[in-house]
């Protein structure tokens, strides 16, 4: 028997709670418990282990493992499996590049290019012609502001619906809008296209936010979007909802500058939906671009500094409100990839039928890795992401971490030169330590919480 190399251990007043981050197990041990796991940090044979029931008990949840068990042998096998998943199918779906606001952080060209009959046209032939080898048909609808083209959604969607139905797939699709046009008309329809989830985006109460993201004009977007996300929440049945707010430091430079708007969600969401709804709030953090004027300013949190910050938020609020907010740690536990864009059947397609493998690529010529015109085709820069794996890092094989972020954002990897040190390696063990500290007092608390294989919550992509 050996030690996991994965397991991370955390002194608490007096005890040691260990954690592993391959099997997602957290437990508590008395020092002298401890200290017999200690003893196989040096990877040396215990013959006698195997008889010992706590020992048993150990290897049942992964903090040691057998001599001749390779730990990344394991996570190597799943993540090339996950890769290659043969179960879905997934499309994000651009209908339109051009977008209603003006937001002072985006990244996006907006390139003013609605969707055309032929990329339609070409969307159903390769879905039609594909879909059948899969179980599941997932659609993403992106933008720009995806609802400034509503009928392109319309016409795709009962279009998507009958290709799953004679082919016996299942079919789901989600809408990611800056919320300005979700108004009643719209919002009666989604049920109906099958979206189950909706993400809005509020950067914080009016003052902040209509410093943020304002109309092309300059008008202010707040009130009739927080309106729309209120009436979604209020009076939407079956819909699932995300609020992404978006962070640097011009509207996040204390933790309890978010709580206005925390209360004001509080206050207006009807007393029986905040019974039955769960509303997920999550955080971006804000990266400078280069067609920014202030891209190399001071108005940017480094990833550390980020990821402090959002857990103090956390640790504040999430026991005042009936939302959750979720933790932005970058840690996908039970996912086996860092990021869905890098499995074979996921590729983003715009208005001009263009495919991409990122979202941050949208609309970049020189990012294209093909058409989907008229049967779609690929070119020698999908390759890249291919053949992607972490594994081909040696800080990432060695790191404690490995299975939370698989690697971290693979875009931002494959940006730097062989050799260097991981562009997107998240400098938070210090913040994993914390945020298993929260996770071991939540189950705590809980009646009914489990001692082992306590699972971190989930983030959002």
């Amino acid at each position: 028997m050996k030690a996991s190399q994965f397991n991370i251990a955390i002194p608490h007043y007096g005890s040691t709670l260990l954690f592993n981050t391959l099997t997602m197990a957290l437990a508590e041990f008395r020092p002298e418990e401890y200290c017999r796991i200690e003893s196989l940090s040096s990877n040396s044979r215990c013959d006698d282990c195997g008889k010992e029931e706590w020992i048993k008990e150990l290897w049942g949840q992964g903090f040691i493992i057998d001599d001749d068990f390779s730990e990344i042998e394991y996570l190597r096998n799943k993540f090339e499996k996950a890769k290659q998943d043969s179960e879905t199918l997934a499309m994000v779906i651009c209908p339109t590049l051009e977008c209603n606001f003006s937001c002072l952080y985006c990244y996006e060209c907006h390139c003013p290019a609605e969707m055309n009959q032929e990329t339609e046209e070409s969307i159903i032939r390769f879905i039609d012609q594909h879909v059948q080898q899969y179980k599941r048909l997932d659609v993403t609808w992106f933008g720009g502001e995806p609802l400034l083209n509503f009928p392109t959604i319309e016409r795709l969607s009962f279009l998507l619906m009958e290709i799953c139905r004679k082919n016996n797939v299942k079919y789901s699709a989600i809408l990611i809008t800056n919320g300005f046009l979700l108004e009643k008309p719209i919002r009666d329809k989604l049920s109906s296209l099958c979206i189950k989830g909706v993400q809005f985006s509020i950067d914080g109460p009016a003052e902040i936010h209509d410093k943020r993201r304002f109309l092309k004009d300059g008008q202010p977007t707040f009130y009739k979007v927080f309106n729309n996300f209120v009436d979604f929440v209020n009076l939407t049945e079956g819909i699932s909802v995300g609020l992404r707010i978006n962070v640097d430091k011009r509207n996040l430079n204390r933790v309890g500058d978010l709580e206005p708007l925390f209360d004001l969600i509080n206050s207006r969401i009807l007393p029986d939906k905040i019974k039955n709804t769960l509303l997920n709030v999550c955080f971006g953090l804000v990266t400078p671009t280069n067609n920014k004027p202030d891209s190399r300013g001071n108005n940017y949190y480094s990833y550390e500094e980020f990821l402090r910050l959002i857990l103090a938020v956390q640790h504040k609020y999430n026991n005042k409100y009936f939302f959750i907010l979720k933790p932005q740690l970058g840690i996908l536990p039970g996912r086996m990839i860092p990021c869905g864009v890098i499995k074979e059947n996921v590729f983003i397609v715009d208005g001009k039928g263009d495919l991409y493998k990122c979202l941050d690529h949208c609309g970049m010529k020189s990012e294209v890795v093909g058409n989907i015109i008229p049967r779609g085709s690929v070119n020698e820069r999908i390759s890249q992401w291919d053949n992607y794996s972490p594994f081909e890092n040696t800080d990432c094989v060695e790191c404690k971490i490995l299975p939370l972020c698989m690697g971290g954002c693979p875009k931002k990897n494959m940006e730097m030169k062989r050799g260097k040190k991981n562009a997107s390696c998240l400098p938070q063990l210090n913040q994993i330590r914390d945020q298993i500290e929260q996770l071991y007092q939540h189950y705590k608390m809980s009646p009914q919480r489990q001692e082992t294989n306590a699972p971190l919550p989930d983030c959002p992509l």
